[in-house]
């Protein structure tokens, strides 16, 4: 460890950018991820289906054969109407596994953001920043409803690997940075 390189100016705006790339990459990943995830739940849950139909029809909101976005629909139910349907959905959705989501979506934030600064900064002591800054902003234990009722145990493995996977792979990236720039000598 050259500790002129790992906490050079380079080295702290590296990961300073890193940082703010954090915010965008989760919001890409996280929502992506998520997103997907439940569209399929709600997609094939053909139970949630057929009641959010019902409940639909008996509020006079007739979807089958017309193309009304979801939105479109949503907008027209009162507003103890759209509790309940939130309700409805939330119930249907609590049955994602939010903790292997929630792990593996950490591990390719955490990975990409680590090995690239390691590998662009050549040093990797200034990993675990990334991490840390993401619990003031967009880590998904803080920030989702969801994740949020993960069990204690749970959070910590989420965290554990957050750390090590950034740390492990900002090591890797500047290992693999340094000895290419000794190549390019």
């Amino acid at each position: 460890m050259d500790p002129k390189r790992e906490f050079s100016g380079r080295a702290i705006l590296v990961y300073l950018i890193a940082i703010g790339v954090m915010w965008l990459l989760w919001g890409i990943l996280w929502g992506g991820a998520g997103g997907l995830i439940i569209g399929k739940t709600l997609g094939r849950d053909l139970e949630y289906r057929e009641t959010v139909e019902a409940f639909l029809k008996e509020r006079g909101i007739e979807t089958h054969g017309k193309s009304m976005t979801a939105r479109e629909v949503y907008k027209k139910l009162s507003p103890q109407d759209r509790a309940e349907l939130d309700r409805l959905t939330r119930q249907t959705v609590s049955t994602v596994n939010w903790f292997v989501l929630t792990l593996l979506t950490s591990a390719v934030v955490f990975g990409l953001l680590g090995f690239f600064s390691g590998f662009l900064s050549k040093a990797w002591i200034l990993a675990g920043a990334i991490p840390i800054a993401s619990f003031f902003a967009s880590n998904p234990i803080g920030r989702s409803d969801f994740a949020r009722l993960l069990p204690g145990v749970q959070k910590m493995i989420i965290v554990v690997v957050q750390f090590g996977v950034c740390y492990g792979l900002a090591y890797f990236g500047a290992r693999f940075g340094v000895r290419r720039e000794s190549v390019d000598d």
